[in-house]
């Protein structure tokens, strides 16, 4: 048997989305040499060789540091000399069960009197949004989970313990996806989904009788490094993996 890759199901219309978001650290450093295949797993790119053995550009601009490198299984990939990486160590944070982004950019007026009518140039892209998820106990309240971004989290344990958790503001990554066929059924489409860092900037928590305990949240994508690199918002397609 062998394992193959390609983009399908274009024409397809989406139902829905899903996501979750973790805190990101660097792992290991992977320093390509050229003999030794990625492991399954998500990665971020450091450093493109000149003589890359990484996915190459087919039509569009290459691979180049910032980028998000995902090895399923059954998919080789070796580094060659000059290819760098870091294993991203990703920690579950929390899951969404509904988020909408917003991207716009500013308006900034450059008129000046040789000009007829008003003109404008497009500022910098600003990209926020707002996330519905179900809280999750060990995840949600977690000594550096989501909700300590907002408040302290105390936790007593009889008389055996009692440790208090300042709140404090993390910055999370975000994987959040447009279709993921292994939670909607949709097989043999790919999974499409944005990966970008992001800080909360408000939140609400509760519950009904008879639904699940949800929170609401809204967040700004910002700036994160891991081991020295930028990581770059982007929308991601990753084809579909078969083996045959």
């Amino acid at each position: 048997m062998a394992t193959t890759s390609a983009f399908t199901g274009d024409g397809v219309k989406f139902t829905g989305n899903d996501g979750y978001f973790v805190t990101a650290t660097a792992g290991t450093v992977i320093t390509g040499a050229g003999t030794t295949p990625l492991p399954v797993g998500k990665y971020l790119v450091t450093a493109v060789a000149t003589s890359s053995t990484l996915p190459p550009a087919t039509t569009g601009a290459k691979l180049e540091p910032g980028d998000f490198l995902t090895v399923d299984t059954g998919i080789s990939i070796t580094p060659a000399t000059g290819d760098n990486l870091i294993t991203l160590v990703l920690t579950d944070r929390g899951d969404i069960s509904s988020n909408t982004m917003e991207f716009s950019k500013d308006s900034i007026e450059v008129t000046t009197f040789e000009n007829k009518i008003k003109t404008y140039r497009a500022g910098k892209p600003d990209m926020s949004g707002k996330m519905s998820g179900v809280f999750k106990l060990g995840t949600t309240d977690a000594t550096n989970g989501f909700l300590r971004d907002f408040i302290d989290i105390k936790k007593q344990n009889g008389s055996t313990s009692f440790d208090t958790y300042a709140k404090v503001a993390s910055i999370y990554l975000g994987f959040f996806y447009m279709n993921d066929p292994t939670t909607n059924g949709m097989a043999n489409v790919d999974r499409v989904l944005v990966i970008a860092p992001f800080e909360t900037y408000g939140t609400k928590l509760g519950g009904t009788i008879g639904d699940a305990t949800s929170f609401d949240s809204d967040f700004k994508f910002t700036d994160l490094s891991i081991g020295g690199v930028a990581i770059k918002p982007a929308y991601y397609r990753l084809a579909t993996v078969t083996t045959v």
